[in-house]
């Protein structure tokens, strides 16, 4: 067994402040904004602190707001051109309910059935508002929608002369308990409603810090329609019970439906029961002070879906959307020898290694719960496991160590929690990720030569580059390195593009790199009849490394010629990085050739093969992409978790 190769401990560089700010949202450094002067514009705050269920003295429903007849604020919006009714997230099926809404008659309220489709999904929303007092608290109405643990609710829940702060979203919420308490990472809106308080931008979404079990689809520039409004609102069961009612809503922007439901309620969804299954398509907004019997809500938006997507990424950035919004699958292309499809993956592909929780008396904490490295493959593993550690006075810690697990062997990393030493109780927690799993041919693999300034998984992947460049110089067919051919282009075009246009270069362009339009375009595909789950591959750089912010996408080639039935597929999984060697000294001086580098398994790339013969080759070749590097103007060469391949990437 080689020595642990430990990195030095480092703390995050980005540290995150949660400033209640009520000056002009236009002049407040602390909100990020695509422009100042644009209604448009997301802002956003973020929660650094860890989460810890609350116990209010009193909650109170937030009051609904009320406006005058004619008030500039509630003006309707028109729709931008060429907007149409559009499904534009799909419901999360894997932990949804039976799909039932008991036919209620319209205008009146009945009880919401928890355990059904789409209520299983919507929860209370409890938070401070500037002013508060300390031990109070506020409550409105959210819901959980596609899989990227994001809350759907109402702007002035989240803003309303100031952003709110200690946020927790109950679900399933009911007579004052919940199935969980959930709690809030950043939450988002946009200038229109935090700026300018305009009702057709009342909406707001909310990351969790969970991974909650369902959430439903939403619909957007959805006009006239029968809907089914939820809420928690003070005047039925004091806000203690959800309740709903189902009504035709007009066409406007805000939408009017008919609506019993008082304080509290603001933010409920109105959801419509479609093929694709129940999709929001408003959040309760507000009333004319003159008409207490009709509820009013923003018609969701190609900007509602910019802020799911802006805030699904961690508030992480800011890029206007391009292409089609995430489809369930997209359609194909018209080459039938390179025919690809696109599709949103949420599974790990490639993964030999993986870490679990055991039960161990060895650690003296509540579960006596421990983690272990276990290797399920019958090669030797070079793993890369990094350790979080937080200590009762909140003082935080990171490491990498490296050690070879042998064939179907396993190495504890330590316990999940821990006591401090001289003291009974818990009070040191350990956080472990798999950073990097790669193959290697015995137990003492040797070690990467590491220059000052590069880390050691970055020297492992300079390493692994050079080998598979080596290996796939030689004669073809060639045990060491799989040619993919030309009918890999479709899968190995949005790396091809990386390595061509960014690596080379020794700053970031501007603006988009790669878009959609471009790879189907590249294999010979008609872009205007292809949808793009993917959303978009937008570039952004941070000083050494680049960064593609679109959500999890598989692009997955026809076949892999000349073996029928089998496919190469390449999965972008959200905010993949990588580390162009010529935008650092230290790695191109250590590197033969220009390489973008992904030596983090949590953020790269991965290929692997379905189909025919794919249990024999996926051992051998595929995995996490560690390194790719263009050894000609149409080859791409990669190194993975398990091997070197090549193929085109451009005709």
């Amino acid at each position: 067994m080689v020595s642990p190769i430990p990195l030095r401990s480092w703390r995050s560089a980005l540290t995150f402040a949660v400033v209640l700010c009520s000056a002009v949202l236009t002049h407040c450094s602390k909100f990020e904004a695509i422009h100042p002067d644009d209604k448009t514009a997301i802002v956003y705050i973020v929660n650094p602190s860890p989460f810890v269920a609350a116990t209010p003295v009193n909650v109170s429903p937030l009051p609904l707001p009320t406006v005058p007849r004619g008030s500039p604020r509630a003006a309707p919006l028109t729709l931008p051109p060429g907007a149409v009714p559009e499904h534009v997230v799909e419901p999360n099926r894997a932990g949804l309910k039976p799909l039932a809404v008991p036919p209620t008659p319209d205008g009146e309220i009945d009880l919401a059935p928890l355990t059904q489709t789409p209520f299983s999904s919507v929860g209370r929303l409890e938070f401070n508002l500037p002013g508060d007092k300390p031990g109070y608290f506020h409550w409105c109405t959210a819901q959980l929608i596609g899989n990227l643990n994001v809350l759907l609710t109402a702007g002035h829940c989240v803003y309303d002369g100031g952003w709110a702060s200690n946020i927790s979203f109950k679900l399933d919420y009911n007579n004052g308990a919940a199935t969980t308490v959930y709690g809030w990472q950043c939450a988002a809106t946009v200038s229109g409603w935090a700026s300018d308080g305009l009702y057709p931008f009342d909406f707001a979404l909310i990351l969790l810090r969970q991974a909650p079990p369902a959430g439903q689809g939403m619909d957007i520039n959805i006009g006239a329609t029968h809907v089914t409004e939820v809420g928690y609102p003070n005047n039925y069961y004091n806000g203690e019970q959800m309740v709903y009612e189902n009504a035709s809503k007009n066409g406007q922007n805000p939408s009017a439906i008919a609506s019993k439901m008082g304080h509290g309620a603001s933010g409920g969804a109105w959801f419509i029961n479609t093929a694709n299954g129940y999709s929001a398509v408003s959040v309760n907004s507000f009333k004319y002070d003159n008409d207490p019997n009709t509820m009013y809500g923003p018609m969701l938006s190609k900007l509602t879906l910019a802020v799911y997507d802006f805030v699904g990424r961690g508030c992480l950035d800011q890029v206007r959307p391009s292409g089609s919004p995430p489809a369930a699958v997209a359609s194909t292309a018209e080459n039938p020898t390179t025919e690809t499809s696109m599709s949103i993956v949420t599974e790990d592909v490639s993964a030999a290694s993986i870490l679990r929780i055991e039960n161990s008396d060895e650690c003296s904490c509540e579960g006596h719960a421990r983690m272990t490295a276990k290797n399920n493959s019958s090669t030797f593993r070079l793993v890369g496991v990094q350790r979080f550690t937080t200590s009762a006075e909140g003082k935080e810690e990171r490491e990498t160590e490296y050690f070879v697990l042998k064939p179907n062997g396993s190495k504890q990393l330590g316990c999940i929690r821990d006591t401090k030493p001289g003291s009974p109780t818990c009070q040191i927690s350990n956080l472990f990720t798999l950073e990097s799993d790669r193959r290697v041919d015995n137990e003492s693999p040797p070690k990467p030569v590491v220059p000052a300034e590069v880390t050691i998984d970055a020297a492992l992947a300079v390493s692994d580059i050079g080998q598979c460049i080596a290996k796939c110089s030689k004669p073809q067919p060639n045990d060491d390195c799989l040619d993919l051919g030309q009918s890999a282009i479709g899968a190995l075009a949005p790396l091809g593009q990386f390595t061509q246009q960014v690596d080379k270069s020794k700053a970031a362009p501007d603006g988009t790199i790669i878009q959609k339009k471009a790879i189907v375009t590249a294999y010979g595909g008609d872009p205007n009849k292809i949808d793009d789950p993917c959303i978009r591959s937008d570039m952004a750089k941070s000083g050494d490394a680049l960064s593609n912010r679109g959500l999890a996408c598989r692009i997955e080639t026809k076949t892999l010629l000349p073996v029928a039935g089998l496919k190469t597929r390449l999965t972008m999984p959200a905010h993949v990085r990588g580390q162009p060697t010529a935008w650092n000294a230290a790695l191109t001086a250590a590197s033969t050739v220009p390489a973008t580098l992904f030596p983090q398994k949590t953020v790269g790339p991965k290929i692997d093969f379905s189909g025919t013969n794919a249990g024999t080759l996926n051992p051998l070749f595929a995995g996490d992409v560690h390194a790719v590097s263009a050894v000609s103007d149409k080859v791409l060469v990669a190194s993975t978790s398990n091997g070197c391949l090549q193929g085109a990437y451009k005709k």
